[in-house]
Formats: structure tokens, C-alpha cells, sequence
């Protein structure tokens, strides 16, 4: 039987190899979530949207440049 892990527990598990990593890999500090999805009251909505906040934007953003790039997006599925 396969059981299904959430999008959330993985983003969650993620991040829990990323703080275990940090002492051996300074980039890891560069790693963060971005709060873009789920559930919000619409007064909290209407605010994070005057924000900035836009929909469609990845779950993770790695802002570590390698190769002449400048960091990479994550979208957690």
C-alpha cells in the first residue's frame, strides 16, 4: 500500500534536512519558503496582496548564484 505524503510534510521534511545541513553548508542559510498558497481570512489576503504577494510564485526560492545563475525556484507538489 502507498501512502501519499502531503505537500506540505514534504515542504516540512525538506526544511528539516536543510536546518540539519546549514553548520556543513553556509548556502543552506539562502534557503526559504515563500508563504504564496492555502487558506487566508480575506482581511489577511487583501494585505499580503498590497504586499506583493502574487499567486503562481514557487514554494521555495534558493538564493544561492551558481554558473552565472542567480538561485533557483522550488514548486513543492
Amino acid at each position: 500500500m502507498t501512502v501519499k505524503v502531503s505537500e506540505h510534510m514534504e515542504q516540512v521534511r525538506y526544511f528539516a534536512w536543510v536546518k540539519k545541513h546549514r553548520r556543513m553548508h553556509e548556502q543552506l542559510h539562502l534557503v526559504f519558503a515563500i508563504p504564496n498558497g492555502g487558506y487566508r481570512h480575506k482581511a489577511v489576503a487583501a494585505r499580503m496582496k498590497a504586499e506583493g504577494v502574487e499567486p503562481g510564485i514557487p514554494d521555495i526560492f534558493v538564493s544561492v548564484p551558481k554558473n552565472g545563475l542567480c538561485g533557483l525556484y522550488i514548486e513543492m507538489k
